[in-house]
């Protein structure tokens, strides 16, 4: 291997790197804000009453995995 493909593959690996990172960000970027009835914090999207490890993240884990599986997340 030559340096200047050695250089190219740095580079492209550096590259596929930043783009690995951007994309975990735009996942995260996602939130959702649990929705209250009467006083309960419930899931956004079924509206069913959230555990109370889920109620920071607004949403519950079947609807997230649906949302994951589906790619609309």
């Amino acid at each position: 291997m030559s340096n200047r493909q050695f250089d190219l593959a740095q580079l492209r690996e550096e590259q596929e790197r930043e783009h690995a990172l951007e994309q975990h960000r735009e996942r995260q970027a996602v939130r959702y804000e649990a929705v209250i009835i009467d006083g309960v914090p419930c899931c956004a999207e079924c509206l069913e009453e959230l555990p109370a490890h889920r109620i920071g993240a607004g949403i519950c884990v079947p609807c997230l995995s649906g949302f994951e599986k589906r790619g609309k997340r």
